[in-house]
């Protein structure tokens, strides 16, 4: 909720939208202002905290096939169904960086609404977290997934299998924690272009009779090399790999995304290409983007031209008026050679 809010405040600039009544549960007369819903959904982690300092799983968090407080003794029940064992302290790690990732934006929301304690109570939680994750949630070249039932770590070299789980290492990256290891965000784009195309649907159609599944279409995971269907999709059409891989594509390689002051325009790109054009409709206006830079080069937007005017960084500003179009060129330092 808070990452959905702060998305859609930075991408229209109504701010309006935190004071609009929302019912709990859908349940008339419950109404409340959505920045109230926003503060409680913070508290609702904060308040359930495990041995190691990580957010208590619950029955299960983002994945929802990890639930480790479930213990079934009737084959075939569904892991859905199945009760919590009393005791439990499985926590998530993954949850964490999430956490740290929406309690630095909602701290800024608070900024900009003038609620200082807010801002303050977050962003010293959010740091309070990433030091937690930092001690208890690396595993010495990764990111574990979760802490067990019995307090056992989850996604850790100590494990026989299952050593290593994607989702914490991006979200943790997302969240600013460990960015040595996340290659849009540490400026590696070499590695992310050849990330993003490694798990392209239609850059597998060579081997479709292995991969078995649509070439127009994401799948949740892709079986490894110990398994019986190595190479083959499962779970197409029920993942949100599609809308997180659009983000990927267009706010962190080609780096044009939404900030609440204006366009950031801050691309990773591979150092065989020679920049690009985009256009993109920002707070009511459109922006012309042309990026530029030398083949073999790699490096970071550090200055922009816009509308004839030159700037220092990367950051577009606000459209003056409705409807204006604006000639924006970003021009990439130079840094490394390929």
């Amino acid at each position: 909720l808070v990452l959905a809010t702060a998305a859609y405040l930075k991408e229209t600039g109504d701010a309006s939208i935190l004071d609009e009544p929302v019912a709990y549960d859908n349940e008339a007369g419950t109404e409340r202002p959505l920045y109230e819903h926003l503060q409680r959904a913070a508290g609702y982690t904060l308040e359930r905290m495990g041995p190691h300092g990580l957010p208590l799983i619950g029955h299960a968090d983002w994945n929802d096939c990890l639930n480790l407080n479930c213990f079934s003794e009737t084959p075939g029940e569904s892991f859905q169904a199945t009760e919590n064992r009393e005791g439990g302290v499985a926590e998530s790690v993954f949850i964490a960086g999430l956490f740290v990732l929406a309690a630095r934006e909602l701290a800024e929301i608070a900024r900009r609404r003038g609620d200082e304690a807010s801002d303050a109570r977050h962003r010293e939680a959010a740091a309070e977290m990433t030091a937690v994750v930092e001690t208890h949630g690396w595993d010495g070249a990764w990111f574990r997934r979760a802490y067990d039932h019995f307090g056992r770590p989850v996604g850790s070299v100590e494990n026989e299998e299952g050593q290593i789980f994607i989702e914490p290492q991006g979200i943790c990256v997302m969240a600013g924690i460990g960015l040595r290891d996340g290659e849009a965000r540490a400026g590696n784009g070499d590695h992310a272009l050849d990330y993003y195309l490694r798990i392209n649907p239609s850059a597998r159609e060579s081997i479709s009779d292995t991969h078995r599944c649509e070439p127009f279409v994401y799948a949740q995971m892709i079986a490894g090399p110990e398994a019986a269907t190595f190479g083959e999709a499962k779970n197409s059409w029920l993942t949100g790999t599609a809308a997180w891989n659009l983000v990927a594509a267009t706010q962190w390689i080609l780096g044009i995304r939404a900030e609440h002051d204006g366009l950031r325009i801050d691309p990773c790109l591979p150092a065989v290409w020679a920049g690009f054009t985009a256009t993109r409709r920002f707070r009511g206006a459109t922006y012309r983007i042309t990026v530029r830079k030398a083949i073999g080069v790699t490096g970071r937007v550090a200055r922009l031209v816009v509308d004839g005017v030159p700037l220092e960084g990367c950051l577009a500003p606000l459209p003056p008026r409705l409807g204006a179009e604006l000639e924006v060129e970003a021009f990439v330092e130079v840094g490394d050679t390929a």
